[in-house]
């Protein structure tokens, strides 16, 4: 009698929430195709095997798309764009350093050819105009003149969800807002004396240096041709309301997380 009742008062349950609250029919329908090769750390954020995994990354993609041609969005995870990311149109250098290496500078009109080619690359394969989004390092450039003795000598970078269209286009991009402590940043910003020694032991030991920002674009994706408003969560974020809330808020109308 007594699982009777239980189940009696479930049900009815079940049937007032339902009435109160019914589900809502889908409006569009977002097709994604996402690829995640199993590699460490340390080689996805090696300056020397950017190349190398870059190729890996597009074969599996392209296998993906052979396999799966009925896709609106390619997706890859979190940072598995495997070069500095960077905006249209900026002028000036990319600068970053490596422990034990010379500092590597890259020029913007460069890095954004390069950006460039390479989606129109990986997209290739696919038999209609499709978009890509993935996770990536962001850099902001510096002028050629700056010293170790200025406040921009390395290029300021954060953790972005990117967008692009078939032809390359970097169409829209956000930042992560929820910084992994030491494993992003430092505590008062990297500005504690011995945070350049802790930051160096962290990129060589880690493959990650701990001097991430954050950005003033916080999503959601704000492109409404023919998709959905995107919103998103890289990595740990996913364990925090507000990146979630402050989107749903702007308009979100769906989230895809960004994780390894």
């Amino acid at each position: 009698v007594r699982c009777f009742i239980l189940f009696f008062l479930v049900g009815l349950l079940t049937f007032f929430s339902s009435v109160l609250n019914p589900t809502q029919p889908a409006t569009s329908f977002l097709k994604c195709l996402s690829i995640q090769p199993n590699i460490s750390v340390y080689d996805k954020n090696d300056e020397t095997f950017a190349e190398q995994f870059y190729r890996l990354q597009r074969d599996l993609s392209w296998e993906g798309v052979t396999k799966n041609p009925d896709f609106d969005m390619l997706v890859w995870a979190e940072t598995m764009w495997p070069l500095p990311v960077v905006e249209s149109g900026q002028k000036g250098l990319m600068r970053r350093p490596w422990p034990g290496r010379d500092d590597e500078e890259i020029d913007f009109a460069l890095l954004q050819k390069i950006q460039s080619e390479l989606v129109v690359d990986l997209l290739q394969p696919a038999s209609r105009e499709v978009y890509f989004l993935t996770g990536a390092h962001f850099y902001q450039p510096v002028g050629v003149s700056s010293s170790p003795f200025e406040n921009d000598k390395y290029s300021k970078r954060s953790t972005d969800f990117v967008l692009f269209s078939s032809s390359g286009e970097l169409l829209e991009h956000f930042s992560k807002q929820m910084l992994v402590p030491f494993g992003e940043t430092l505590p008062f910003g990297n500005k504690l004396p011995g945070s350049e020694i802790i930051s160096d032991w962290c990129q060589s030991v880690f493959g990650l240096r701990p001097d991430f920002e954050t950005s003033s674009k916080e999503g959601p994706l704000k492109l409404t041709k023919t998709l959905p408003k995107i919103g998103g969560a890289v990595c740990w974020e996913n364990v925090f309301e507000k990146p979630f809330r402050t989107q749903s808020q702007r308009g979100a109308e769906a989230f895809i997380i960004l994780s390894n």
